[in-house]
């Protein structure tokens, strides 16, 4: 039995696209399954507790393995406000 490269081409794109299309049904459907109850809301950086910006900043330290210390400046300002600064 022959095959013609027209077909081998259209039932390998077939099969390619419909593993595709499983996979994203197979995301979307634990995605639903493992929601979290509240939704998924990403927090402000800006209602961080100084305690998590303490921590984070020694992690990045470490991970960066830069000697010195190590400042956390927080502003009062929201980050719109911040994005449409010029500095001169």
């Amino acid at each position: 039995m022959e095959i013609s490269g027209v077909t081998l081409t259209v039932v390998g794109m077939s099969v390619v696209f419909l593993a595709l299309g499983l996979l994203a049904l197979t995301a979307w459907i634990l995605e639903r399954v493992f929601r979290d109850e509240e939704g998924t809301e990403i927090k402000d950086v800006q209602s961080m507790k100084p305690d998590v910006e303490a921590a984070i900043a020694l992690a990045l330290a470490y991970h960066t393995r830069r000697k010195g210390s190590v400042h956390v400046y927080s502003v009062n300002e929201s980050g719109w406000m911040q994005q449409t600064r010029v500095y001169k």
